[in-house]
């Protein structure tokens, strides 16, 4: 199994703290939110583990080598902001390679158990109920089965929010998924989402299964997050 950790991001939302760290190096609880992150990865014991950096993302990688010394890691600059799908795609030299594909978002801590969800017999995706899941990409699931996937959508087909994990059996399913909305230039809020590239994956026949988290996530709530003492 490969770990993709998408951390590029600036934080926006999160200023005036992310004017000098990327959001992956804020403390939350005691330790930056990328060791949160890498502390339940790496016990999965994943054949190496891809982190796509961008703002400051040398920061990332000096402090990954220093306090993982032992860790097996690629970096991959994404230097454009053009979405989570567009991430992934930048990995596909390193982490395509016929393995199953966990991927956690590297602004999420994740509070589930994810031996049980690398165990799985198909696909799954974190879920979460929230009270606005417009804010997020939200799934729709009938009979215990994913069968729709919208990326922020302004009427919701539900209330069960992707957390940010994903569990991928077939990692060149999506690798190909992600290539093709980028050559259709399929976008959302002008961005390639692997939301939309979830979707196409569905509308081709594999069998997502959502598992039901209690992720507390930065882009849910990132002002208490941040205090010292947070149960995100």
């Amino acid at each position: 199994m490969k770990a993709i950790i998408p951390a590029a991001g600036i934080g926006t939302r999160l200023r005036p703290h992310t004017y000098t760290l990327p959001k992956a190096l804020l403390y939350v609880a005691g330790k930056p939110i990328i060791s949160h992150i890498l502390d339940d990865v790496v016990p999965l014991a994943p054949s190496s583990i891809v982190l796509i950096v961008g703002y400051k993302g040398e920061l990332i990688e000096q402090f990954v080598r220093k306090q993982y010394p032992q860790l097996k890691v690629d970096f991959v600059f994404q230097h454009e902001r053009r979405g989570i799908g567009h991430a992934v795609d930048l990995t596909r030299d390193v982490a395509n390679r016929g393995e199953p594909l966990l991927i956690v978002l590297g602004d999420t801590i994740i509070k589930t158990d994810l031996k049980k969800v690398v165990a799985h017999k198909t696909h799954v995706l974190g879920v979460k109920e929230v009270e606005d899941p417009r804010r997020f990409g939200v799934a729709e699931v009938t009979n215990g089965r994913i069968t729709r996937l919208v990326e922020k959508p302004a009427d919701p087909p539900s209330n069960l929010a992707l957390v940010g994990l994903y569990y991928l059996l077939d990692a060149k399913g999506l690798f190909d998924a992600v290539r093709e909305i980028i050559e259709r230039n399929i976008t959302t809020n002008n961005e390639y989402q692997i939301t939309d590239a979830l979707q196409l994956m569905i509308g081709r026949g594999p069998s997502l299964s959502p598992s039901s988290s209690t992720s507390g996530s930065t882009a849910e709530n990132p002002k208490r997050c941040l205090k010292p003492t947070a149960n995100c």
